[in-house]
């Protein structure tokens, strides 16, 4: 099976690879402009990230790992050379053109995978979380629904828009949301509640205003919580039985053991950190010479690199965190994009990995760049 996914996978990265190295060259010539301080400490952080892998991987002698070749080719073949393509070009950018393209790539994926697999649709509690195709696991599946629905619903705020379309898009956003919730994976449930939740209180007038709408919103969700799961439940028996879970038992999904060894690796060696990754037994997980992530990204950070890594990361995402409120607040025609970029930290925050998360880079990168040229004096980035 992986052989067949690979047929469409590998040619797939080799594209995004020539398109980011093509888009480096043609932009060769552009003059970089100054960047910004979370910029600098996103990219140093980046540095030590490689460094920290590299001594891992191929100088311990106390650790064991078979394989690193994909850990690599994510860095090298795919997330770095996005990045940088995008520090070239990120001013030719057309936001539009890409907000109306992803908006009907998300719609088309979802149409052709859910008509063609449907176990989506009969999928019960007792048969447990099912991929959408065999390159589409339940938790990539169920976050393509959650953009698909934040989009459609920033593009429903067009007023140019005529009915007829707005009908399309309501159509879309439910097909997303059936989508997500069919896919079984409780990470982009929560994600688009907490995008919503942000969006919400980034339109507040000030920050008191938008935390107390926040808070009444949340107030309102707690009261009729099972309605709202019974209705869930309607949908996808599964997502209810697992969200359930989680608010009232507080089930994650077998997440504790591994949180809790990253946080023992962290304190073990708090300056410089003591792993970028778990490579041993941890109750849930058998290293035997592989290695898996900690499902939280400042976790990640802080048990790879310490203080200063962790806070570091720390740093830039609430600086990028910043940078989304503020867009949001003045709708900006390109606040799309803060929230997916809200999405996807939350994402990483649940069960996502810095090194294996490309579009979190990008988006980072895009945001450091995009606020540190406009020149609006009502925005104040300090």
């Amino acid at each position: 099976m992986d052989d067949i996914s690979q047929k469409i996978t590998i040619p797939y990265r080799a594209f995004s690879l020539i398109l980011s190295l093509m888009v480096i060259i043609i932009n060769s010539s552009e003059t970089r402009e100054k960047f910004s301080m979370p910029l600098k400490v996103f990219l140093v952080f980046w540095f030590i990230l490689i460094i920290r892998i590299f001594y891992d991987t191929n100088l311990r002698t106390d650790v064991r790992i078979d394989d690193t070749t994909q850990l690599w080719l994510y860095i090298f073949g795919i997330i770095l050379p996005l990045v940088f393509s995008i520090i070239k070009s990120f001013k030719y950018i057309n936001l539009r053109f890409a907000l109306n393209a992803i908006l009907t790539i998300c719609a088309s994926i979802l149409i052709v995978t859910l008509f063609s697999n449907q176990a989506l649709f009969v999928g019960d509690v007792d048969e447990g979380r099912q991929n959408a195709n065999i390159a589409l696991n339940t938790i990539t599946f169920g976050h393509l629904g959650v953009t698909t629905v934040i989009i459609g619903l920033f593009k429903l705020g067009d007023k140019e828009l005529s009915k007829y379309i707005k009908f399309i898009i309501i159509l879309i956003i439910a097909i997303g949301f059936f989508a997500m919730l069919r896919a079984g994976s409780r990470g982009p449930f929560f994600a688009l509640g907490v995008v919503l939740f942000f969006w919400i209180f980034s339109k507040g007038s000030n920050f008191l205003k938008g935390l107390l709408i926040v808070l009444l919103f949340f107030s309102i969700i707690i009261i009729f919580i099972d309605p709202i799961l019974e209705f869930i439940g309607y949908i996808s028996p599964l997502m209810e039985d697992r969200v359930r879970l989680s608010i009232y038992e507080g089930d994650s999904s077998e997440r504790a053991p591994l949180y809790a060894a990253a946080i023992n690796h962290f304190l073990n060696n708090p300056i410089l950190g003591s792993r970028f990754a778990l490579f041993e037994n941890v109750g849930v997980y058998d290293g035997n010479g592989t290695f898996i992530y900690s499902h939280n990204i400042i976790l990640d950070a802080f048990m790879g690199m310490g203080l200063v890594g962790g806070f570091s990361m720390l740093y830039f995402l609430f600086k990028a965190l910043k940078i989304c409120y503020i867009n949001i607040g003045f709708d900006d025609y390109s606040f799309w994009i803060s929230l997916v970029l809200v999405q996807q930290i939350t994402s990483d925050m649940l069960s996502g990995a810095f090194y294996y998360d490309p579009l979190l880079s990008a988006l980072l990168v895009f945001h450091f760049l995009y606020y540190n040229s406009k020149k609006r004096d009502e925005l104040s980035f300090n």
